[in-house]
């Protein structure tokens, strides 16, 4: 993983409100991909990104809840024509970014749950408590499989 700082900027794209409770975000965004691929918006986000990366945004985490919103989107507050989008904006991070490849959607879970599990335990670093972003580059296809990165915001753990 690197530690990379950045600015905020704004979102577009299309949102999904989604449970973890028993792992419904693992079944349910799935299926959010399929569906806006197969209707081609994805390819449209992509087409209207300043830097053609496609994101995947966990925002609005309610733990109490379960709940999130999800976003696929693009940077910037432009999506072409589409109809249907909705902005967010991300605020300024301090973000540990966390760079694999494999077969979607079992890569990416897998990742999500090695961070929460062994990555934080390990480290002297605690969860923001701001945006997740999944990053999807323009030239995401590898040997490896689908190429994507994991931004997590963080703060340096108060504990001893």
């Amino acid at each position: 993983y690197t530690i990379v700082k950045k600015d905020a900027f704004d979102i577009i794209g299309y949102k999904k409100h989604v449970s973890t409770k028993n792992n419904e975000n693992f079944i349910e965004l799935p299926k959010f991909w399929e569906k806006l691929s197969r209707e081609g918006k994805v390819e449209q986000l992509a087409e209207a990104a300043p830097d053609g990366d496609v994101l995947g945004v966990c925002l609005n985490y309610n733990d109490g809840d379960e709940e999130f919103d999800y976003f696929i989107a693009v940077r910037g507050d432009e999506a072409g024509s589409s109809e249907g989008v909705e902005k967010a904006r991300i605020p300024e991070s301090t973000w540990a970014v966390f760079t694999h490849a494999g077969e979607l959607p079992d890569a990416i879970q897998n990742l999500w749950k090695q961070i929460y599990h062994e990555w934080f335990p390990a480290t002297n670093y605690e969860h923001a408590g701001t945006a997740e972003l999944e990053i999807y580059p323009s030239d995401c296809e590898s040997p490896e499989g689908m190429k994507f990165e994991i931004w997590i915001p963080i703060v340096e753990s108060a504990k001893v």
